[in-house]
Formats: structure tokens, sequence, C-alpha cells
């Protein structure tokens, strides 16, 4: 297949385009994105990527053009490892898999796969793919938003993801500080609340039935020694 191929089977929506570029994700509209895949050629092709990872993966086929998705979903080791993402994940293998037909304002015509299941399948289809999908979702879920027109090295993604790993552990210690805080704050209270001590002997209970005091002027005291 041929990057004029790809063309003729444009998305009415979102024109496949087809060029040279540094860049990985660029911010096509409102919780969408287009991922610059490169080809063997030295090319580069759209792959659409919504904001919460789910990935065109008709398109991520096509650009194969030697492997069907059909024959991906079809396939036992597929199945087997649907099945255990979904039970992990505890969702149903529709959320994975999501075909949509015709297109709308909100979403694009195609089988759209969770971004698990979107490695799973750039792995299945080369190591090349499987590599570059990669990077789209680590761009995109470790600094939490695409800037347009600007690549994201790997060094750049470690350093950022090494930043919120920081953020975090700083944050679980505040988090630490502040519940032994209020646990000393608790102790020292309980030490200084009164309590009243009483000469060993027989004990004077005084009890009374609430329901009974609309109806009683004075109420009943029931003495035990």
């Amino acid at each position: 297949m041929t990057t004029a191929d790809l063309k003729n089977d444009q998305l009415p929506n979102n024109r496949l385009e087809v060029f040279k570029s540094n860049t990985k994700l660029v911010k096509a509209s409102d919780g969408l994105f287009n991922c610059s895949l490169k080809l063997l050629d030295g090319s580069s092709i759209t792959i659409p990527m919504r904001e919460d990872g789910m990935i065109n993966a008709t398109m991520l086929c096509k650009a194969h053009g030697k492997k069907l998705l059909t024959n991906y979903t079809r396939n036992k080791e597929t199945k087997e490892y649907l099945e255990e993402l979904s039970s992990d994940m505890r969702i149903s293998i529709t959320q994975l898999i999501e075909v949509c037909k015709g297109n709308t304002s909100k979403f694009q015509q195609g089988t759209w796969v969770h971004r698990k299941v979107a490695i799973h399948l750039a792995q299945w289809l080369s190591p090349n793919f499987a590599v570059q999908v990669s990077n789209w979702l680590d761009e995109l879920f470790i600094t939490g938003k695409v800037e347009l027109g600007q690549e994201k090295s790997n060094k750049e993604l470690e350093n950022k993801f090494q930043e919120q790993i920081k953020l975090l552990t700083q944050e679980k210690e505040t988090i630490s500080r502040q519940l032994t805080s209020v646990t000393q704050n608790h102790n020292k209270m309980l030490k200084r609340r009164r309590r009243g001590v009483y000469e060993i002997g027989n004990v004077v209970y005084i009890m009374f039935h609430v329901a009974f005091t609309k109806h009683l002027q004075s109420k009943d005291f029931y003495l035990y020694n």
C-alpha cells in the first residue's frame, strides 16, 4: 500500500495528511490529536488519537499495509490477551475495542482501541510501530498535554516522569507528617482529658423512659443497688 492509497481512503472530518515532520502529536480539535507515524520509506502519516488514549486502529493497520485489523482481532493470542485485560481492568472488551460507524463532530469512523490494546496491536504489526505508539502515549500521559509543533524527546519525557515521581513522593511525605502531627495532638488531648475517680462500692443508676415524658408530670426513677 502506498501513501497515495491511504490518501484516497481519508476521513472526511480529518483530512489524512502525509508529510515529513519531527512532530509526534498535534492537536487537531477538542479531544483529538493527530499522531505522526513515521514509515520505513521516511515519510509520515497521521493516525488519529483521542485525548483518553483511544487510537484509531483501522488507520494504524492501513499504515502498515500488510496486516489486517480483522486478522488481529481473530487471533487466538489476541483473544486471550483481551480477555485477560478485560478481567484485570474490570471493563468489557467492547470498551477496549470500539467500532464507530459514520463520522460525527465527536468521533471518526473506524475501530478505536484502548491505549494498552494499541500497544499490543502495534507490537503485532511491527517493532517500529510499537516504539512509536508507546512514545505517543508517553507524551500524552506523562506530560498531561500536547504542545503544538513541539516534539518531546525520550530524555524530556523521562525527566518529566521523574519530576512527577518526585512531586508524588513529596506529597506522600507531607501527608505522612500531617498524619503524625494529628496523631500526636490526639494523644496529648487524651492525656489532658479529666477522668472522674469513684470509690469502689454500690452504684445507683437513674433511668427514665423518654416516651412517657409527655404523659407524666414527673419522671420515674428506678434505683438499683
